[in-house]
């Protein structure tokens, strides 16, 4: 039960000191009480943002995208003031740039918050020359666990999976450096699993789209929806081995997916060594899904804030119930200690265990690093990936960085890259600034909502 300012004032002055000391110690705790209010008040009216930058360090459409704008509407509802919450996509360098953006050139005061993905805090991609953070001392308020990735082929090449006598599988795959792309690698390696990978495709949505036209017959995600589509729906689809879920330090298999064998238990007793090593390590870095933080510097009441604004959104009914719909039974939180934990543990491992999973990579014609955007772009206009439109643009939005156009009779939107993204005007090059709506174009461009390859205007 709360008290009042008045009923604070009755022990001031006179009325405390005449009284006994039983009084004289139930006065102090009321008065400690008090000041412990007045200083729970003062800090919710020194941070009441009208509005909060969720940094979203992947392209929309994504798995974090839809963990962050979710979690982030209703993280609003137990911030001081509910303040606006405004996403924004900086989708480049699997997450690092946007990483690096929040951490060290956005406001130390709360008005910031970045979502990531553990591709952002892989041991590779840190210890590339243009990362400039440490993850472990990222102020952290919260994560969520989704379930490990399934590995999902076309039916007809079932055959092929595990018989070397026959075509290889192919998978497609972005640069091999996602977790269930590595699944695979241990499985060519140890299993004598039928593999050929290509690699080039911009992200997931993609990869679906792939499949589907019959230009790859196996890839993986963890994606609760797509799975359903394509396993449930479709028909045509089956799942042949998944990541799972580390609990307790076991690796366990997805709510719903207990048929589909975990790759764990395939390899068990087949590894010994430095392979056993990377193995153990790889599954613990698995752990990490989605995971968000404030910048290093922040003051703790703000972190504080945040903290409690995660955890009491998290278990919301309703929160609860829609994101177990949207990403599946698996989906749970993680608390900031528990994210620091797993961070701790896997972001810099000992060089030898790193160089074995490289290694293997090599040898199945994987790259040893994840791949630029400018390198990603150049693999998909030599293999022919994506779509190429002559249409009008009907919307220019955030200064270039998207345009709107029609693909047929659908709208369609494409990112455009400073860096990245080819754009000509009148056959002269240009600015993605310039770009404007009503101009006709030919539109070179990875999938719906994907990055464009160039954009040729007259």
């Amino acid at each position: 039960m709360g008290m009042s300012s008045r009923q604070c004032g009755l022990f001031g002055g006179r009325s405390v000191r005449s009284t006994r000391n039983f009084l004289f110690a139930a006065s102090i705790a009321v008065l400690s009480f008090c000041l412990s209010g007045a200083q729970a008040s003062a800090q919710q009216s020194e941070f009441k943002p009208r509005r909060i930058n969720a940094i979203i360090g992947y392209a929309p459409g994504g798995g974090t995208d839809a963990v962050a704008r979710l979690i982030g509407r209703y993280m609003r509802n137990h911030m001081p003031g509910r303040p606006t919450m405004i996403f924004r996509n900086m989708p480049a360098a699997r997450g690092t740039v946007a990483a690096d953006y929040v951490a060290h050139k956005t406001p130390k005061d709360g008005t910031y918050w970045f979502a990531g993905a553990n591709a952002a805090i892989d041991a590779n991609m840190l210890r590339r020359k243009e990362v400039n953070y440490d993850p472990r001392n990222f102020l952290y308020f919260g994560g969520f666990g989704r379930g490990g990735s399934l590995i999902v082929m076309r039916k007809e090449k079932l055959a092929h999976f595990k018989d070397r006598s026959k075509a290889p599988v192919i998978v497609g795959t972005t640069d091999g450096s996602d977790t269930w792309a590595e699944l695979l690698v241990w499985g060519q390696h140890y299993l004598g699993w039928n593999l050929k990978f290509v690699i080039g495709y911009p992200g997931t949505s993609s990869l679906v789209l792939a499949i589907q036209r019959g230009e790859i017959e196996s890839f993986g995600t963890s994606n609760r929806n797509m799975l359903d589509a394509l396993l449930k729906k479709e028909k045509g689809y089956v799942a042949v081995s998944q990541i799972g879920n580390l609990v307790g330090g076991k690796v366990v298999s997805r709510k719903g997916s207990e048929t589909v064998p975990t790759l764990e238990s395939e390899v068990r007793g087949k590894l010994s060594g430095v392979a056993k090593e990377t193995f153990d390590y790889w599954t613990k870095s698995n752990a990490l899904d989605k995971w968000f933080f404030v910048a290093p510097g922040t003051p703790g009441k703000i972190l504080a804030i945040y903290r409690d604004a995660f955890q009491k959104a998290a278990k919301d009914p309703e929160f609860e119930d829609r994101s177990r719909k949207q990403f599946g039974p698996d989906f749970a939180a993680q608390s900031h200690d528990e994210i620091l934990e797993m961070v701790t543990l896997t972001a810099y491992p000992n060089e030898k265990l790193l160089n074995f999973l490289r290694d293997m990579k090599v040898k199945v014609g994987l790259p040893t690093e994840p791949l630029t955007q400018a390198e990603k772009n150049r693999l998909l206009a030599k293999l022919g990936i994506g779509s190429k439109v002559d249409t009008s643009l009907t919307d220019v939005r955030k200064g270039g960085r998207v345009i709107v156009f029609m693909a047929g009779k659908d709208k369609h939107t494409a990112r455009v890259s400073s860096a990245n993204t080819k754009v000509m005007i009148g056959g002269k090059t240009a600015k993605r600034s310039a770009l404007k709506a009503g101009m006709k174009c030919e539109v070179n461009y990875s999938a719906n909502g994907g990055a464009a390859m160039s954009i040729l205007c007259k």
